[in-house]
């Protein structure tokens, strides 16, 4: 009979346990996180479908139209968020010099 109780009272720890940690894991999923800044040399965005926003896809800029051939490629994030930051004014279209 003392089996069976510690039995229950350590199945119902171990539910209380399980259910803490996926409380948590879904509040640490939830947070938001802070914006991100997009400056005149910098290209950005998101990548989304009929589906929604798309993860895991590559966002390549290229041009041949400078003294070398320049490439930058970047994957989007779990929320279809990319940023290619820092390019050349050239690239941007930035004529101010």
């Amino acid at each position: 009979m003392r089996t069976i109780r510690f039995l229950k009272l350590a199945g119902m720890v171990l539910i209380g346990i399980a259910a803490c940690f996926f409380a948590l894991r879904t509040h640490l999923y939830a947070q938001q996180r802070p914006p991100v800044t997009i400056d005149a040399d910098d290209i950005g965005g998101v990548v989304s479908s009929s589906e929604g926003p798309e993860a895991g896809v590559w966002v390549i800029a290229e041009t041949t139209e400078l003294p070398t051939h320049y490439i930058k490629e970047v994957v989007t994030d779990d929320q279809g968020r990319y940023l290619i930051p820092d390019l050349p004014r050239e690239f941007v279209g930035d004529s101010s010099g």
